[in-house]
């Protein structure tokens, strides 16, 4: 996804005197929304915050390094997909308003 840099610049006079002004700021493009079923860990977010670390795709929050986490286990029982977080969390997906359960 494509990250593009916008700007701006007015130039304007004051009782006579010229003055000029100028702003940046920078947008991102959305990625596709989902056209079938799909996992969370398989589709891009356009944003996340972890408590700790990178969230995980597929394995467990770990420390600090993405890729560093264990297999997803919850009781014991492990788990195939999935998301790795630790608190406080928040992923963000664009789905296109195509999401019809969790």
């Amino acid at each position: 996804y494509e990250t593009y840099q916008l700007g701006a610049e007015a130039a304007y006079a004051v009782s006579g005197s010229p003055r000029a002004l100028g702003a940046q700021t920078s947008v991102r493009t959305l990625p596709p929304p989902p056209t079938e079923d799909s996992w969370a860990s398989d589709l891009d977010w356009t944003a996340s915050r972890n408590g700790w670390g990178p969230v995980e795709r597929d394995q467990s929050n770990g420390e600090t390094g993405t890729g560093d986490g264990s297999p997803l286990k919850i009781g014991g029982v492990a788990y195939a997909k999935g998301l790795g977080t630790h608190a406080p969390a928040k992923i963000r997906y664009y789905l296109g308003g195509k999401c019809t359960s969790l």
